[in-house]
């Protein structure tokens, strides 16, 4: 990460960034907490390849931020929502009791081109 990316960030991404990668997602070797300073020594992929990787474990409210952090470092992402099965008009005695969840499938595909030495792991 760039020391002009990070600027770019605003407060409420920074914090999500932090939370993945000091508590979610927390990088085994060396075992550290991350701050402003410690975080410009990742690599642009392993970075972007540890937010892509925590996207299962967010809930709907914090897309938008997750959304607008990964723009700032160069990944665009598609959220696809799929909407709840209707629910029959009729019960039957034949249905099934379960109710499906919603889920949701993010894509990400690279802005522009990789830094030099680089590449976006989706």
């Amino acid at each position: 990460m760039t020391q002009h990316q990070l600027e770019e960030l605003t407060e409420d991404e920074l914090s999500l960034l932090f939370y993945i990668l000091n508590v979610v997602s927390p990088i085994d070797f060396p075992k550290m907490e991350f701050d402003m300073n410690s975080i410009k020594w990742l690599k642009h992929d392993m970075l972007v390849k540890k937010i892509l990787d925590v996207f299962p474990k967010l809930n709907q409210e914090g897309h938008a931020t997750y959304s607008s952090l990964l723009k700032k470092l160069g990944t665009y992402i598609e959220i696809k929502y799929e909407a709840p099965p209707t629910p029959p008009t009729t019960v039957s005695s034949e249905t099934s009791s379960e109710i499906p969840t919603p889920s949701t499938e993010v894509t990400a595909s690279a802005a522009e081109a990789p830094q030099t030495g680089s590449t976006v792991c989706p």
